[in-house]
């Protein structure tokens, strides 16, 4: 599955490519492509996480973040809650948002952390210090790939204010 959405994906970059770039025009939401160059792979995404069976959706999850294209990551992220039992992520799906958090690329980290501020944690207390940990780990992370802190604290401040026992964990002060 994932080798097919790599192959979709740079497929898609190679028609993008292909077309001769408009001069002076903005896309705008009715263009068809509000979303982004990654939407095609975000909607696949969407429907193999909301319509696969339990058994086999963390070995699906985890083998899309396996992928070499960040894109795809990407889409995981977003769309991660599709098909949990009324979006709650418990302590099964630790290993998948672990993943997720110790992504290499910043935008898979900061949609991680979004998707996790709108979902209902439902996690035991040492996978609430471990994923307060590894959330807080990621800021440094990003900086030192060249990302300004601003553009994954609102994402990280979101999760922490959307659960407070998250943030009991979180201590602010041992960051730079």
């Amino acid at each position: 599955m994932r080798i097919n959405l790599e192959l979709l994906n740079l497929d898609l970059d190679l028609q993008k490519q292909k077309e001769p770039p408009v001069p002076n025009v903005s896309q705008t939401p009715n263009s068809g492509d509000s979303k982004g160059r990654y939407s095609t792979i975000e909607d696949i995404t969407a429907y193999l996480l909301g319509s696969a069976h339990q058994e086999a959706r963390e070995s699906l999850v985890l083998d899309l973040l396996g992928s070499f294209d960040e894109g795809i990551r990407w889409a995981v992220a977003s769309q991660f809650d599709l098909g949990l039992s009324q979006g709650r992520i418990g302590d099964g799906e630790c290993a998948q948002i672990f993943a997720l958090l110790a992504d290499a690329h910043p935008w898979v980290i900061r949609e991680s952390l979004t998707t996790l501020a709108r979902c209902d944690l439902n996690l035991s207390d040492p996978n609430l210090r471990e994923l307060a940990r590894r959330a807080v780990a990621a800021v440094p992370r990003t900086q030192a790939q060249g990302w300004p802190r601003a553009e994954l604290m609102p994402a990280l401040a979101s999760l922490l204010a959307s659960e407070p026992t998250v943030a009991e964990y979180v201590d602010l002060a041992v960051r730079n």
